[in-house]
């Protein structure tokens, strides 16, 4: 762990990823509350949450080739320039028009998934990356222990609009300074010059054959999961304040302490990945989240739907969740590390997002139409969204294999004989 924490790159990405989230995370528990309060109807909340969710759609892969091609770092640069305008945009335009164009903006920040999630696999021994993605989801995780009741209060206290509109003025400067940090303490963990003149269909080509047995797995489980979880966290805080009946402030509690067992969980499923068999790690900790979200059709009150996201909360840390529909974690990095040669590693990350998130990011819009369909409903949409992302963990029970857990059972088989 000491190494770990010692080791600049790790560090130096984790923190500002953190710090960059931080106002962030404070309005986007509420981003749907702040959608409806400027005038957009359900179905049209639906449509923009539907196209940031085609980030990964369209911008992973592309963010995979260049983080293979131009190196990590600069890749980690664009994405934190890009961070300084886009809440100045959410801030001066907010026509359907504005909102549009930000959101897609906003996705282009996903083209810097795959190149972080390379600068951990290479700044760290084999031995330990689970534990160093662990470190990497849990400093990610350290503002939304505060955001949630944070964010609840300012919108209570400011109003939906205005209380937003200053976390996006907090955002765009925190960017600035994230830049800045990035520049000077991040040193380039790819050896670029073999990677000139190469050509986009070569790029693509390449890294195709690895997606079959485990890989494939995980990429069909992966654009299950995330169809599952966009819906819920598209509306989950409408259902809660719309249908429950909660104020802003309590659904931000519920926020923030479920995400404070988030982080608490997130550092030991790191060193549970570097122990233990990836495939059952994830299989188990993946259902956890999607069962809890019966919860909200079975529940009404306020300290059952809190026990019920706590128990969220432990799954989604122990399981690497996070917002973009738990793609990810210590377990889920490791395996793709463990089986993809370091060349070739931020391509294979872009091509798995582009793939499973192109197919699930319909998912809020086709959700917002089956919200009003009288047969269906609320509670029918909800329902479909927690089966889903449970037959998602059969997927990985079944499909998965942690090649590194497979040659430790041969190794003590052999000692035996």
């Amino acid at each position: 762990m000491k190494s770990i924490y010692s080791n600049r790159n790790v560090m130096v990405i984790s923190l500002t990823s953190s710090v960059i989230m931080f106002f962030t995370q404070t309005y986007t528990p509420f981003w749907p509350l702040y959608l409806e309060a400027i005038g957009f109807s359900l179905p049209q909340i639906g449509l923009l949450t539907a196209i940031q969710g085609a980030e990964q759609f369209i911008f992973q892969l592309p963010g995979g080739i260049l983080a293979d091609r131009i190196g990590r770092k600069k890749v980690s640069l664009i994405v934190a320039f890009e961070r300084i305008f886009t809440p100045l945009i959410f801030l001066y335009f907010t026509s359907w028009e504005g909102i549009l164009f930000a959101s897609l903006l906003r996705g282009f920040e996903s083209i810097g998934g795959p190149a972080f999630q390379a600068i951990v696999a290479e700044s760290l021994p084999k031995e330990k990356l689970g534990a160093g993605y662990g470190v990497y989801n849990m400093m990610q995780r350290v503002p939304a222990v505060f955001t949630g009741v944070l964010g609840g209060i300012l919108l209570d206290v400011y109003g939906v609009i205005e209380g937003t509109r200053m976390c996006f003025i907090g955002s765009s400067i925190i960017a600035l300074i994230v830049f800045f940090a990035r520049y000077f303490f991040i040193t380039e963990t790819l050896n670029t010059n073999s990677r000139k003149n190469r050509n986009l269909r070569t790029e693509v080509t390449e890294v195709i054959p690895y997606f079959k047995g485990t890989l494939l797995g995980m990429l069909f489980a992966s654009a299950m999961t995330q169809f599952s979880f966009k819906i819920v966290s598209t509306y989950a805080v409408i259902y809660a304040v719309d249908i429950i009946g909660f104020s802003n402030t309590e659904w931000g509690v519920i926020v923030t302490i479920m995400n404070l067992l988030n982080l608490i969980t997130s550092m030991p499923s790191g060193l549970m990945a570097d122990r233990y068999d990836k495939r059952k790690l994830l299989s188990f900790t993946r259902a956890i989240e999607p069962a809890s979200t019966f919860g909200y059709i079975l529940l009404r009150s306020f300290w059952q739907i809190l026990a019920v996201r706590i128990f969220a909360g432990i799954g989604m840390g122990l399981a690497g969740g996070n917002t973009s529909g738990m793609l990810g974690g210590p377990a889920w990095f490791s395996l793709i590390a463990a089986l993809v040669p370091p060349e070739k590693r931020g391509r294979v990350n872009g091509l798995m997002g582009t793939i499973s998130g192109s197919l699930a990011f319909m998912a809020p819009y086709i959700a917002a139409y089956t919200w009003e369909i009288t047969l269906i409903g609320p509670d029918g949409t909800m329902f479909f969204s927690g089966m889903l992302g449970l037959f998602s963990s059969v997927v990985i029970w079944f499909k998965v294999r942690d090649p590194d857990h497979a040659s430790k059972a041969s190794s003590k088989v052999n000692e035996r004989h």
